[in-house]
């Protein structure tokens, strides 16, 4: 879709930016003169049936709904036989942004957004509806300060089947409440309760209440630890809030606030009472969930003692041992028949990674077949298992789904630089498309780092986009390195040496490079003897000190050089080189012919009449 294009009444202006689902783009109504965000499909998912009815699914959700903080449907259907939906355009920024921008926010302004975003969940939660991916980044805030609730791409509607399979974990790790961090089959709406404790915590401290190094880290501390009180980063918040927010953070949901309403109706009582001047506890953010069961337990246990005292009266005839021992015996084939049962019909850890790599190899061959979207459709069903292994086991299979991820990576990033690689001649024409300002040029820029990251060495489609870029970036870092490190301009040696830094590092051990690898060596060495030559000359050392005979006459060449004696300077250069041949060095010099330790300045020397050659000629 390009600007200018047109899907009934709304005319593309332009592209806002792409995810793994769809791309957005900025359009206008032509009747109505409305901005609004046009969400088109990725070609490469359309043949999926899964990925389209997650696609269609959040349209479908934004169809039930209509509330001031709730992103508006305008419009939904397929262009170019592929599915879309027009939301209104929300000017204003996320409160993600929010709080790179500000670090915080203040407890009345995080409460005032989080009433809003209450109204929002209740609105959602009478429709029968669950978010359950509530984050900063899903609550958009409008100029004039009104909460969006967006993002309705995982949300689960009560009513319907579920288009994630059962038991499956979805959401964001550092938000997600501890029933979807089990992958709960029968979550309700307090698991959106949960989310909104996260991010109100966020809000007014500035960071989550759990910092973890992976995602299953995450889930573990959602599950086991006990979060912080904002009270310790913040305190002077009111302690009715500081109750609140940690009753949101409760592991069993019967111990959260009942419902969104509750939430948003307690939150304003703490504003109103600070604007008045008031402080007093909220008992009703601890409402009651149980009743006491103490008569109950009372009556079974004097039951329980009563028949107890009975039988240790009586006497067992043994009838009553025969019928006890046939029982035992009974209960023991039964145990042993729903061991054997449970043992054959138990789960298989491995069974969720073998069926992820499956459908991995699988794309691997559409992959390599030139089937981009069959591999991008397959890929796609592939890395939600990954995930699941990922977020549901520890060790070596968690390490196995992680490195199948990064392969699917790999593959992706390899796509994408080919693509924006193909047609240049060289280097120099990557580099000026590469520093647009456009999604695509963005894209490769963050690409082209990204491939270098050691995670992806020895992996099979990372080195074949590394090779992609070394195709065109080493024969210009070689001619770059060459004229940097001329021997008569030592002012730029010191960018010469960082360019040979960036080479080594990108391509010092990069398989097909050797000859490439062999040319800088030689270029280093000489830049590296140059410049010893050159500082022992500017220390002034007495002659007899440096009793080498051919680094002595280097040494006496450059002195030439700087006296303006040419001559006696190339003769000297000239004498150098003959050890490459060893015949017609000087006879003292013969043992030094094949020197390793002396290449540099063979190498020196013939740079040098190089260097005199291109100077005398016409």
């Amino acid at each position: 879709m390009q600007a200018g294009e047109r899907i009934g009444p709304l005319a593309v202006e332009k592209e806002l930016g792409s995810g793994a689902m769809g791309t957005v783009f900025l359009a206008r109504h032509t009747q109505t003169g409305e901005k609004v965000a046009i969400k088109v499909m990725l070609a490469g998912l359309t043949s999926n049936p899964k990925a389209q009815a997650r696609f269609e699914r959040e349209a479908d959700v934004l169809k039930q709904l209509r509330h001031p903080n709730i992103v508006r449907l305008v419009a939904s259907g397929r262009y170019r036989n592929k599915p879309f939906y027009a939301m209104e355009f929300i000017e204003g920024e996320s409160l993600d942004k929010v709080l790179e921008r500000r670090g915080r926010l203040s407890w009345q302004e995080a409460i005032e957004i989080g009433t809003q975003v209450c109204a929002a969940l209740q609105h959602v939660h009478d429709a029968g509806i669950l978010h359950r991916d509530l984050k900063p980044s899903n609550v958009m805030i409008t100029r004039e300060g009104i909460a969006k609730l967006t993002d309705f791409g995982i949300a689960k509607d009560l009513d319907r089947t579920a288009l994630t399979s059962a038991n499956y974990t979805v959401g964001t790790a550092a938000y997600m409440s501890p029933e979807q961090c089990r992958g709960d089959a029968d979550i309700d709406h307090q698991t959106d309760l949960y989310s909104l404790g996260v991010m109100l915590f966020e809000l007014i401290t500035g960071r989550r209440p759990f910092e973890a190094d992976s995602p299953v880290q995450m889930l573990m501390k959602h599950l086991k630890a006990k979060p912080p009180r904002i009270s310790t980063f913040v305190p002077d918040v009111p302690p009715e809030l500081d109750s609140l927010v940690d009753q949101l953070l409760e592991k069993k949901r019967e111990h959260r606030p009942r419902d969104a309403r509750t939430v948003g109706r307690l939150l304003d009582q703490i504003l109103t009472r600070y604007k008045e001047g008031k402080s007093s506890a909220v008992k009703e953010a601890s409402p009651i969930r149980s009743q006491s069961t103490e008569e109950s337990l009372t009556v079974t246990d004097a039951t329980f003692t009563t028949r107890a005292h009975k039988t240790g009266r009586r006497r067992w005839s043994k009838k009553k041992k025969e019928r006890l021992y046939t029982a035992l015996g009974l209960s023991a084939i039964l145990i042993f028949i729903v061991g054997v049962l449970v043992y054959v019909m138990w789960p298989d850890p491995d069974r969720p990674l073998r069926e992820a790599i499956a459908l991995y190899e699988q794309g691997e061959n559409a992959y390599k077949s030139g089937q981009m979207s069959e591999a991008n459709s397959i890929w796609y069903d592939a890395i939600r298992k990954l995930e699941r292994v990922v977020a549901t086991n520890q060790g070596e299979r968690a390490e196995r789904a992680r490195g199948y991820l990064r392969r699917i990576e790999a593959a992706t990033i390899l796509n994408r630089i080919n693509a924006f690689l193909e047609g240049k001649e060289n280097w120099e024409a990557v580099q000026r498309a590469a520093a647009g300002e456009s999604l695509r040029s963005s894209q490769f820029r963050k690409d082209s780092e990204r491939i270098w990251a050691a995670e992806f060495d020895s992996l099979e489609f990372a080195e074949q986009a590394r090779s992609s870029l070394a195709k065109l970036e080493v024969p210009w870092l070689i001619e770059e390195i060459t004229k940097l490190a001329h021997v008569q301009e030592p002012k730029t040696w010191n960018e010469a040496r960082d360019k040979i830094r960036y080479f080594f590092q990108r391509y010092g051990s990069h398989s097909d490079q050797a000859e490439a690898r062999n040319q800088v060596e030689r270029i280093r060495l000489r830049l590296d003897t140059h410049q010893f030559a050159l500082d022992w000359l500017k220390r002034r050392t007495p002659r007899e000190i440096h009793s080498h005979p051919v680094i002595e006459t280097a040494l006496q060449a450059l002195e030439c050089e700087q006296a303006g004696d040419w001559d006696n300077a190339k003769k000297r250069w000239e004498l150098i080189l003959t050890l490459r041949e060893g015949q017609q060095a000087p006879e003292e010099w013969k043992r030094y012919a094949h020197n390793p330790d002396l290449e540099g300045w063979l190498l020196l020397a013939e740079a040098k009449l190089q260097s005199y050659s291109a100077k005398s000629a016409p």
